[in-house]
């Protein structure tokens, strides 16, 4: 058995050097043969077969996640190019609010990121270009009259939080819009998620990418990002462009492209990178019962909760290009990229909002 386990243990980390597309495929590695999609997918299912094996041996658990899930509406603009990144439900305007960003135009120039609204009633939507933005807009929060969009910044301690207000999106669908300022943040703001009480922003590590890495002052063992967590309503002045030192941190698992809580106070992430790889939800206990300790930010000393195995209560597979995650009433909301043109290659294709039960999933 230790031999078996050592050879696959081999065989995995052999394929996760290989990159994650038959285009990334073809560029970095030198062959006199033509590698074909056929070829591809047999090899991304042989190494997600692998990584499932040691997923389960690693805590996995298997969900029927289709037996919890429901589909109330798709995400709009995916057939005008439009990228899915971050979604919250805006509860003054009845609709799902969902950031993010567009693909380079045909000359090649970039375009400005965008927010979309949809009515789950009735699939009614209307658009907002964000006025000389084009970040990723990775995540976007609301509450109350707030509507926050995080940008990831240029370095690894310059994330920013931009401030909007609901009623800049009044107007027609097409129309332009523009934020009243933003505060900075000691994280790459890659992540956003509110839950009433507080704002969390957080960072996503992936170490097959130098453009990824956060501080190292943010890794903690097998963690190597951070959430901040804010407390509302937020003290801060957004024209002074100021830094805000968090009210809490958390230490957080790798590859982190949603976050949200239960009303229970329970943790959950999506994590996910590649168009053929799996996606997994991690679901731990309140952070107030994981191990802490204190570390110094913006001159201020902060606690920190660092998410351990011990803490998690479940995790499992979902599929490929899992991006943002929003918990109401107590169901979580989940949205893909894969839906996305510059994503048709993907394993899987969801251009749904989905609807989960996940305290029935908890309970299970």
């Amino acid at each position: 058995m230790k031999k078996i386990l050592s050879i696959m243990l081999s065989l995995v980390m052999i394929l996760s050097i290989f990159p994650l597309s038959s285009s990334a495929l073809s560029k970095n590695f030198v062959t006199p043969y033509a590698i074909t999609d056929s070829f591809v997918n047999v090899f991304y299912a042989v190494k997600n077969a692998v990584s499932n094996i040691f997923g389960f041996l690693g805590g996995d658990k298997k969900v029927d996640y289709e037996n919890y899930t429901e589909y109330p509406c798709e995400v709009p603009g995916l057939e005008d190019g439009f990228i899915p990144q971050g979604i919250c439900f805006v509860e003054s305007m009845g609709m799902f609010a969902i950031s993010g960003y567009m693909p380079n135009d045909a000359d090649g120039n970039k375009q400005f990121s965008r927010i979309y609204f949809v009515n789950p009633e009735n699939d009614e939507s209307k658009m907002f270009i964000i006025d000389g933005f084009t970040g990723h807009a990775g995540g976007i929060a609301s509450n109350d009259n707030d509507v926050w969009i995080s940008s990831s910044g240029s370095s690894s301690t310059n994330g920013k939080i931009y401030h909007f207000t609901v009623d800049m999106f009044a107007g027609e669908s097409g129309s332009s819009v523009n934020y009243d300022g933003y505060f900075s943040v000691p994280v790459k703001g890659s992540v956003l998620y509110c839950d009433g009480e507080k704002l969390w922003v957080s960072e996503f590590y992936n170490n097959d990418k130098d453009s990824n890495k956060v501080n190292k002052e943010h890794h903690y063992g097998s963690n190597h990002a951070w959430s901040c967590g804010y407390d509302l309503p937020l003290s801060v002045d957004y024209s002074a462009k100021e830094k805000l030192v968090p009210d809490v941190i958390l230490s957080i698992p790798d590859k982190v492209q949603g976050m949200a809580t239960t009303d229970n106070g329970e943790v959950i992430f999506s994590t996910s990178y590649g168009r053929r790889n799996n996606s997994k939800m991690h679901i731990f206990e309140p952070f107030t019962e994981w191990d802490s300790n204190s570390v110094n930010v913006f001159d201020s000393d902060v606690t920190l909760y660092v998410a351990k195995k011990k803490n998690r209560i479940i995790r499992f597979k979902m599929p490929t290009l899992m991006e943002g995650l929003d918990y109401c009433d107590g169901k979580l909301y989940v949205i893909f990229e894969s839906g996305a043109k510059t994503y048709s290659d993907a394993k899987e294709i969801n251009k749904d909002i989905w609807e989960m039960d996940i305290n029935a999933i908890i309970n299970s």
